[in-house]
């Protein structure tokens, strides 16, 4: 047709052809890239919301945790509140109402799953560009409010309740040959269960210990930081259910 055009010197008919022909193949290149652009769009989302339903599984399963820590300190609290309450009223009365092994207590540690918000760091960085507040909202959560509870539960000797009060119970107090069973997990059939045996704990010099100006501002501190402590568990529960909330709404505006 180019020849024919030419051949008789048509030649506006065949520069109208060959425009025609650039401007089809220019149309054909951007709807392919368009094309390509839709498909690697679709790829991004279906990574955002794998990364988001990994997120969202991580933070739901730390909830067992972090519901076992809250229910641990509150039950040793009761029992140091008992125990500075019989110190400081010197009321021997209600000595025999104390659970003194709760009082003593036992180590905790914070276990946090941050596999898939690692993964969001370090490989997929601005991925969650639908829902910038979201993004926020859960690096906030990593770093600020998980960072927190791990140095105060893992990393911080000045929180080790438990052995701050050791020296104190090794005075004033005996272990006897009797036997209590203790549950690990009494309340939840989701997290660790377990039953030990751990032996019971009497007073032996309970004057000297209602004297020990000492231990009582210990147990005192120790009595703030716990509430302190417990009250920032609730805090990041609290905060789970938002994320938990905005990520759901967010997977369901992406479908």
């Amino acid at each position: 047709m180019r020849k024919d055009l030419l051949k008789e010197k048509k030649r506006r008919k065949y520069l109208k052809y060959a425009i025609g022909e650039i401007f089809l193949v220019v149309i054909g290149i951007l709807i392919a890239l368009q094309i390509n652009n839709w498909n690697e769009e679709r790829k991004l989302r279906k990574i955002e919301k794998t990364l988001l339903t990994n997120i969202q599984e991580d933070i739901l399963l730390d909830t067992l945790d972090l519901d076992y820590n809250i229910k641990a300190h509150e039950r040793m609290l009761k029992q140091e509140n008992f125990l500075l309450n019989l110190m400081l009223s010197k009321n021997i009365g209600i000595a025999d109402s104390i659970n003194y092994e709760d009082a003593l207590g036992y180590p905790l540690v914070s276990i946090i799953h941050k596999s898939s918000f690692h993964n969001m760091q370090n490989n997929f960085v601005g991925l969650v560009n639908n829902n910038n507040s979201l993004k926020k909202l859960i690096s906030r959560h990593y770093d600020f409010f998980y960072n927190a509870i791990e140095i105060l539960e893992n990393n911080s000797e000045s929180h080790d309740f438990y052995e701050k009060k050791l020296p104190y119970f090794r005075k004033y107090f005996n272990v006897i040959d009797e036997e209590n069973v203790f549950k690990l997990n009494p309340d939840s059939d989701d997290y660790v269960q377990g039953e030990y045996i751990r032996r019971t704990i009497i007073p032996t010099n309970i004057d000297n210990l209602m004297n020990d100006e000492s231990f009582k501002f210990e147990l005192s501190e120790i009595i703030l930081q716990r509430n302190i402590i417990i009250g920032l568990y609730r805090d990041i529960i609290a905060k789970v259910k938002i994320i938990n909330t905005k990520i759901d709404n967010e997977l369901t505006s992406t479908k």
